[in-house]
């Protein structure tokens, strides 16, 4: 197309362009197009194409890369909208998380796009491929799948009504995430994973309730495939409904062949299609996906229902033909069909298209409908005698299907609502009929296919034959594990043979009992056994409700609340009560405390409960008990009955028994020990302690008693103590227990105290500067040394003292006082560092300290240095050649300079400069801190100025030309004091006239500095050209060529008009003319010229004798006078023959016209060379 170039896009973006149609308009196209994300400043733009322009062959309009929005990210695709006319155009934006959908309809591109922000913010991190891959609508247009490069793949609803995006779900957040794409239906879902390290293709179930963990690796390249580089890349459905899959740098295309298949039966073929030496690389084109959704919808009726078809076709189409698969067909687009036998059916679809025609199949299955009977009666006791009763409808199942346990039956109150399967009964097993003794239900009977029959069912309401006043009481005490839960067993079978009595003898009958009306009525939940039955659920009183029924046709006889079951309280057992003391006195008399007795063993009953009291030698006691209770037996026993009395129960009321027992044991006595203390001499915190006297020292001679150890919380510890007994310092616990009643005994605590060993850590020397007055004293405070003899010990565990001499330290005499005057450069002091609790756990250290001198710097003079080659005021300055006059008098051993470039810095002694410095101010002031070597905090500070001259610096030529017999002068650069030249001439220029070399030095006075510099030039020949020759490329009318090809000294350029000159010897696009070739001597030695020609012939003449190409001639002939021409005509015939001063041919031969034609030439020219051509001879 005529405008067709230059589109916007990008080879390198994922999906760089989409062609559109405008909706109802076939000569109408939208290319849209997207910018790759390295440049990403093109964005999302678009063009139209009218394919009406160009003679029919269409043209791209004059609305070309109009811009809709950017940056993008490499993503656009397209969906029909939900009108199946107009389509959506949708692209995610860069630096956030926008998605844009343009709404092309038939008569304009809406360039207002409907945003939606949600999923992953697309942004720049460092890699300018991150956050491509694909945007790809599913073909029903209903979700939307992204792959963003570095972010992951995210899957969202689309609503085509409104252009929105909402939902994302994330399927992964692998950095590989490049290509996707749906099956037709878009029910299944294909995405790449992986990158570098690994390359995949997997498939996902968007029907599944957790999509993320449906997925299904389908295909992984191999470590040596990744080796090779080849990765998975885009897919794209086809017109076929197979998705084709590019891997890069293979050379065949994947395919899926049946991508509606879920798992590995998609038959996914790597190899698919070969390329013909061609090799994939990511991407393959991209188009509007509602083309490929393709196919019908139908539903699996039940036998006697309509089967509804619905075509999915997204394109005008010419005709379709449906085949149900029973002999019948149609050719409507969405027909119904009612099958009249159960089964499987093949059903097809045709569509043709033009000359395609594209056939779907799908096997549908009409359903059996169940076996239901059709009238069924349900009778059931009047339990009040109201001509209502309440229904266990469900017990009519088995009357209504033999299958009924694989079906689904429910009840309705008339046959539209069971037709409808609405306002189904919920209460079915409790379901009261609705007019008196009778009523009408009916039953749905739907099978597992959702099949279903109606059947009427007929509630019929009877008179219970059993008298109201037939009623039979049970008591029992509350019994079982808890006697407070109201809970007891009853046996209530007797009443069984009671019931029977009032029917007819022979009768056969069922008599069941219940635990409420409604199990009762609906016969659920029968009481199992009769005679061991426990009221659980019922605590204290029960209501039991009997049944009796038909045994040969179920029909209810009788039915009512007739048995009740009563359940005393019984006083909870809170015994035995123990009672020991042990005889302190040793006389086998003591005396106990009973006075909380009761209280005890009531425990907070509120019932009346009546107290007895009886010994075991048959004493009685009143109640309460009399308190004290003096015993003079070991052991002795009283018995206590507790009874809940109650008038009302036949029982008469529920009593408990307990016992009180009195105990009398002999005393021991646990002797104290005395406390362990020792020092901790390596100290891990252990030490070996020596146990053998512990417990002879606790006994003391004591028998029947056992001896016990244990920790303070209460870890038992082995008996005998391990001797030797290897701990830290703990507390322990000695028990003495009387063997004859463990509780009596008595406990004493045993210390074992292991104390720290202080560890004397090192006290840094300090050596202090002294004042102004260098007197050489100093007032040291010791205290402040506490912090590093401790290092981290507790100072609450340890004291610290000092002291003059290790003697006194270690005897632990005349410590020094905290302020301690030293006179001496330096003095040895002794720290001791001691448990607080332990004195001889000690350490001592010893440090020293001293008074230092001041030192006094000098003020040296400020100085000038040279600066270097570049000379720019900067230069490398070896600053320790100014330590000898700042040192002045002082010893340099034991004084030391260093220089700063700040005053605080030298103070500070905070970034010193390298003695080796290059100046970065020009002058530059630099300070000096002179400082004490045995104690650096003695310094003083002095400063120095330095200032860098300018160095000499010869920028004149190095190279100087000398033509033959002249001589040239050498001017050497301006504006320094001395010129000293190699020849010994002191003039800033000299004139020399041989070749060679030539130095020079050159020297600026500072009075006291000098600085110099030189340099050395070279001085050579040259000469003017000599032409060896020229050289002509001619015959065309401006594409001729000379070459010029010189001898000589000098460096030479060259001209054809003498001043425009060029260093190539070569003149190329020349037109036929004649030319002075000009080569001059760059050095001023002199031009050549030579004149030169070309030569060219005219294409056709003319010759009618108007005065205008009447003759045909080699132009610039007459130059070469020894050439020769011969023309001949289209069959090889010699007409004529030119020389170079011939006016040229004028058409004739021997006088005659020759007629119009096409002649050629022969031209032998002068230099031996030969051309040949052809020329028209027109009339």
């Amino acid at each position: 197309m005529p405008n067709g170039t230059g589109l916007l896009g990008d080879p390198s973006s994922t999906q760089s362009s989409i062609i559109v149609p405008q909706p109802n308009n076939p000569n109408i196209y939208y290319v849209f197009t997207v910018d790759d994300l390295i440049t990403n400043t093109n964005g999302l733009r678009y063009s139209i194409v009218d394919m009406t322009l160009n003679n029919g062959f269409g043209d791209v309009t004059s609305v070309k890369n109009e811009l809709l929005v950017t940056p993008t990210s490499e993503k656009v695709t397209a969906v029909l909208h939900a009108n199946g006319q107009d389509i959506w155009v949708i692209s995610h934006g860069f630096d956030n998380n926008e998605f844009y959908a343009y709404l092309v309809t038939d008569t304009v591109l809406n360039t207002v796009p409907i945003t939606s922000a949600t999923g992953f913010i697309i942004t720049y991190s460092g890699n300018n491929f991150k956050g491509s891959g694909v945007l790809k609508a599913s073909p029903n247009g209903d979700k939307l799948i992204m792959c963003a490069l570095g972010f992951g793949t995210q899957l969202f609803d689309f609503d085509s009504s409104t252009g929105m995006v909402s939902n994302p779900i994330n399927l992964n957040t692998e950095y590989g995430s490049y290509g996707a794409e749906f099956s037709p239906s878009g029910n299944l879902l294909y995405t790449k994973r992986g990158l570098l390290e690994s390359s995949s293709l997997w498939q996902y179930n968007l029907t599944a309730t957790d999509i993320p963990n449906s997925g299904i690796l389908l295909f992984e390249l191999s470590e040596q495939e990744l080796e090779d580089e080849q990765e998975v890349g885009q897919m794209q459905i086809g017109p076929d409904n197979k998705i084709y899959v590019s891997i890069k740098n293979r050379d065949y295309l994947s395919v899926i062949n049946n991508p509606e298949v879920l798992g590995l039966g998609c038959d996914f073929i790597s190899d698919a299609i070969y390329l013909l030496g061609n090799v994939c690389r990511y991407g393959l084109p991209t188009f509007i996906q509602s083309y490929f959704f393709v196919g019908f919808e139908s539903n699996n009726p039940c036998l006697g229902e309509e089967a509804n078809f619905s075509a999915n076709i997204p394109q005008a189409y010419d005709s379709l033909v449906w085949d149900f698969g029973d002999g019948n067909t149609s050719t409507e687009e969405n027909p119904t069909h009612t099958y009249t036998t159960a089964g499987e059916y093949e059903v097809s679809l045709s569509v043709t298209a033009g000359a395609e025609n594209s056939l779907e199949s799908k096997t549908i299955t009409v359903y059996e409908l169940p076996l239901a009977t059709p009238l069924v009666e349900l009778k059931q006791c009047d339990d009040d005698l109201d001509g209502f009763s309440l229904f266990n409808l469900t017990e009519i199942n088995e009357l209504l299907s033999v299958n009924h346990d694989n079906e689904i039956i429910t009840f309705y109150e008339t046959e539209a609502d069971a037709e409808s399967y609405t306002n189904a009964i919920t209460n079915e097993t409790s379901y009261s009929n609705e007019t008196v003794n009778t009523d009408t239900v009916w039953a749905r009977v739907e099978n597992t296919n959702g099949c279903y029959e109606t059947a009427q069912v007929n509630l019929l309401v009877s008179t219970t034959q059993i008298p109201e006043t037939f009623t039979k009481d049970f008591y029992q005490c509350d019994d079982g594990e808890d006697l407070t839960d109201g809970i007891s067993t009853f046996d209530f079978s007797t009443v069984t043979s009671e019931i029977e009595a009032l029917f007819p003898v022979g009768q056969q009958l069922l008599i069941n009992y219940y635990t409420t009306v409604s199990d009762a009525l609906s016969e659920t939940n029968a009481i199992n056994d009769i005679s061991n039955y426990q009221n659980i659920g019922f605590p204290n009183h029960q209501n039991i409700y009997v049944r009796v029924d038909n045994a040969l046709n179920n029909d209810c006889l009788g039915l009512g609340h007739h048995i009740t079951l009563h359940v005393n309280p019984v006083p909870l057992i809170t015994g035995p009560i123990i009672f020991e003391q042990c005889d302190e006195g040793n006389d086998g008399i003591e005396s106990f405390d009973t006075s909380g007795v009761e209280t005890e063993l009531l425990i907070g009953q509120t019932q009346p409960i009546v107290f007895t009291y009886v010994d075991e030698l048959g004493n009685t006691y009143p109640s309460p008990l009399p308190s004290p209770i003096v015993s003079n037996v070991p052991v002795l026993n009283i018995f206590a009955t507790m009874t809940i009395e109650d008038a009302t129960s036949p029982l008469g009321g529920c009593s408990v028994q307990t016992t009180i027992s009195l105990s009398i044991s002999s005393g021991v006595t646990a002797h104290p020990v005395s406390d362990f203390s020792v020092c901790d001499t390596n100290g891990d915190g252990l030490h070996e302690f020596d146990t053998s006297t512990i417990e002879a020292t606790v006994l003391n001679g004591q028998s029947d008693v056992v001896l016990s150890y244990f920790e303070a919380d209460g870890t038992i510890l082995t008996n005998p103590l391990p001797n030797p007994y290897i701990i830290s310092s703990k507390s322990i616990v000695a028990r003495v227990e009387s063997t004859l009643n463990s509780f009596c005994f008595d406990e004493t605590i045993i210390e074992f105290q292991v104390n720290e060993l202080p560890i004397a850590n090192t006290i840094s020397n300090d050596f202090v500067c002294d004042d102004a007055s260098n007197d050489g004293e100093h007032v040291f405070t010791l205290s402040n040394y506490d912090n590093q003899i401790l290092d981290g010990q507790s100072d609450a565990i340890f004291d610290v003292f000092y002291f003059d001499n290790l003697e006194n330290a270690e005897q632990h005499i005349n410590p020094l006082q905290d302020n301690f005057v030293v006179a001496s450069e330096s003095v040895t002091v002794y720290a001791k560092i001691q448990n607080t609790n332990e004195a001889v756990c000690n350490d001592i250290v010893s440090f020293q300290l001293g008074v230092n001198y001041f030192p006094i710097a000098e003020q040296p003079q400020s100085i000038s240095v040279c600066d270097d080659a570049i000379n720019d005021g900067f230069t490398e300055l070896n600053l320790t050649n100014f330590d000898d006059e700042i040192l002045g008098d002082l010893n340099p051993s034991g004084f030391s300079v260093s220089y700063y470039l700040s005053l605080n810095d030298a103070i500070e002694d905070h970034n010193q400069t390298a003695y080796n410095y290059t100046n970065t101010t020009n002058p530059q002031t630099f300070y000096a801190r002179l400082e004490n070597v045995n104690s650096p905090q003695c310094f003083t500070t002095t400063s120095v100025e330095i200032t860098v001259k300018e160095q000499p610096v010869l920028e004149m030529n190095e190279y100087w030309p000398l033509c033959d017999n002249h001589s040239v002068e050498i001017i050497a650069d301006f504006g320094y004091d001395y010129y000293n030249w190699s020849t010994g001439q002191t003039t800033r220029a000299i004139v020399v006239n041989e070749p060679g070399e030539y130095t020079v030095v050159v020297s600026n006075d500072y009075g006291n500095l000098m600085c110099t510099t030189e340099k050395t030039v070279f001085v050579s020949l040259s000469d003017i050209a000599v032409i060896a020759a020229i050289e002509t490329v001619d015959w065309s009318q401006s594409t001729n060529v000379i070459s010029v090809f010189v001898e000589g000294l000098g460096d030479y350029e060259y001209s054809l008009d003498g001043i425009n000159y060029q260093d190539a010897h070569i003149f190329e696009g020349l037109q036929i003319d004649d030319y002075h070739v000009y080569v001059r001597d760059k050095n001023g030695c002199g031009v050549i010229v030579e004149e030169v020609y070309l030569l060219n012939y005219p294409r056709y003449f003319t010759p009618n004798d108007d005065g205008t190409n009447d003759f045909w001639q080699i132009k610039n002939s007459i130059k070469e006078p020894s050439n020769k021409v011969y023309i001949y005509n289209r069959y090889g015939k010699l007409i004529t023959e030119l020389k170079p001063n011939d006016s040229g041919w004028d058409g004739t031969l021997n006088g005659n016209k020759l007629p119009s034609s096409d002649y050629w030439f022969v031209l032998e020219r002068q230099d031996g060379k030969t051309y040949t051509g052809h020329f028209a001879l027109k009339r």
